[in-house]
């Protein structure tokens, strides 16, 4: 999924002053607007295309994001000079939407992995969609009840769950929603058979959720997004690790990716991990293969592990050979693991809670890398089942 859909028209009443002069998904935190959050989040899981609707002072986010891009997303507006709520905005930008994208709310940030959504997005489901325990929650988020077998039924305060309005929607749902309707949840999601709905149950601990819809929720923002961006972090070697070593391996054909690795990552992504690969590339150095040869195949393996639902935030490699033709800076040989130059240029990028960060590797200089970061260390030199060592060692729950 490449496309992202986010709700912009509306007048956030709720907060009064506050929004008479900026619209909600722009109000700032530490010079940020709150969106920008949210476009960030999509891009973290490779979403390349979002369309903001909007509606209500429409002209701000045409002047500011329209055709531009952020965080690797380009942004389009499609503007509504008359309101025709969230139903009808969406109808209406129809031409402009992909088979399936992802949907979500300008005022509303979930932490968690959306990849996931497309698990529950069966051959006879057009929307799977986030769902959170409905305890600490007031009734102005509606309620949803979730059958056994994830069928999402609307019902009213007696509900388990809360809708975070985070979905993935099939566009083929455009053609049901009727004119007359108004808000896409309450007056068109509520009336869809339960096989056309399904949830995604998240987990309350790491899954937290922030609406900026009301002043007293506006107050939560920046301790929320501290909370949000900060996290644990595992550093993966790639030969080896991701994919058998097979020496120098820089072609997608040659990729034969080691038992639950996959599964490792995800497991990784749905309990509020950053994962990166750090990998030596010396072959670059030595003119076996490009450092575009090397992002491409970077590329086509996060693919391989969306598809499963996991994702890598980023690949860092370090090409560096000593008796190399390419005249190398001092900084790329600080690169090379067992130097830290590649953690420690994530760990400055990313918001990385570092003691309680993971090093993984199979190799010496993987070792050293993580004794030299002062990080703990897992050693799969020894066919180490990654997967279970994650459940074990650091009691992940899948």
């Amino acid at each position: 999924m490449k496309q992202a859909v986010i709700f912009c028209g509306g007048y956030g009443k709720r907060l009064g002053r506050i929004s008479k002069k900026t619209p909600k998904p722009l109000l700032k935190n530490n010079g940020k607007p709150f969106i920008e959050n949210i476009i960030q989040q999509y891009s973290r899981f490779n979403v390349k295309k979002i369309l903001l609707l909007c509606s209500y002072k429409a002209n701000i986010f045409k002047k500011k994001y329209h055709n531009k891009q952020i965080y690797g997303c380009t942004i389009r507006c499609f503007i509504e000079k008359t309101p025709t709520g969230t139903a009808g905005a969406l109808r209406n930008a129809k031409k402009y939407l992909d088979s399936q994208f992802f949907l979500s709310n300008g005022d509303t940030l979930v932490n968690f992995n959306i990849l996931h959504l497309k698990k529950y997005l069966k051959k006879n489901t057009l929307v799977s969609m986030a769902v959170l325990k409905k305890k600490n929650f007031n009734d102005r988020y509606g309620g949803i009840k979730v059958t056994k077998n994830n069928s999402i039924v609307f019902i009213n305060k007696s509900s388990q769950y809360i809708n975070t309005g985070y979905c993935l929607v099939k566009k083929k749902i455009i053609n049901k929603i009727r004119k007359s309707f108004n808000n896409f949840e309450k007056d068109f999601l509520k009336i869809q058979s339960k096989t056309s709905l399904k949830a995604l149950i998240l987990n309350k601990k790491h899954n937290y959720f922030l609406d900026i819809g009301t002043p007293k929720d506006l107050k939560k923002k920046k301790d929320f997004l501290k909370k949000f961006y900060l996290k644990r972090a595992v550093f993966l070697d790639r030969d080896g690790v991701i994919n058998k070593d097979y020496g120098y391996v820089h072609s997608y054909n040659k990729i034969k990716y080691i038992n639950n690795i996959k599964k490792a990552v995800r497991l990784l992504n749905e309990n509020n991990f950053y994962v990166f690969v750090v990998t030596n590339q010396s072959g670059v150095g030595r003119g076996y293969y490009s450092s575009i040869d090397v992002k491409n195949l970077h590329n086509l393996i996060n693919q391989d592990f969306n598809k499963e639902y996991a994702n890598i935030d980023e690949f860092v490699f370090a090409p560096y050979y000593k008796k190399s033709k390419i005249k190398f800076k001092k900084k790329d040989q600080l690169m090379r693991k067992p130097n830290t130059g590649m953690v420690d240029y994530l760990c400055k990028k990313w918001q990385i809670i570092k003691s309680k960060s993971l090093i993984v590797g199979d190799k010496n200089s993987d070792k050293m890398l993580a004794l030299n970061c002062k990080i703990r260390y897992c050693d799969l030199s020894s066919s180490t089942d990654f997967y279970k060592y994650l459940k074990k060692s650091l009691k992940i729950k899948s």
